[in-house]
């Protein structure tokens, strides 16, 4: 950031000793709107979402970057899972949640195949129980 804006002034600085110095304020633009977009990723990249598989609960939860947090329980056996363009949906029971927006869609079947085979297992172990 600080080599960009190093070179953004050098340059606004040329372009007012040309004369042209309504040009210097477009270099001035765009480090800002650099640094804004450097600091947008940043605090989007401390985003937080687990997942955790227990006997008789599925358990997603979120820490937003501001630190807000919130989780949504299913029961493994009912959970329904699917790959959307905007991430990963679970449903169960009328309630749904998407997790993984931020994947790329390599990452998010990635995901979906793991969190499949392990939802698959549970039902079996499940199911095996119960006769």
């Amino acid at each position: 950031m600080a080599l960009f804006g190093t070179i953004s002034f050098v340059a606004g600085i040329i372009f007012v000793r040309h004369g042209a110095w309504p040009v210097s304020g477009f270099f001035e633009l765009d480090a800002v709107l650099l640094y804004g977009a450097f600091r947008l990723a940043a605090r989007a990249g401390r985003l937080v979402e687990t997942i955790q598989l227990y006997e008789k609960d599925l358990v997603v939860r979120r820490i937003s970057p501001g630190g807000k947090a919130r989780s949504w329980r299913f029961a493994p056996y009912w959970v329904r899972l699917s790959v959307q363009p905007g991430g990963l949906v679970l449903r169960s029971h009328g309630r749904e949640v998407t997790l993984g927006a931020f994947l790329a869609p390599g990452e998010r079947a990635s995901l979906a195949a793991a969190l499949g085979e392990a939802l698959m297992a549970q039902r079996a172990e499940i199911g095996g129980k119960r006769e």
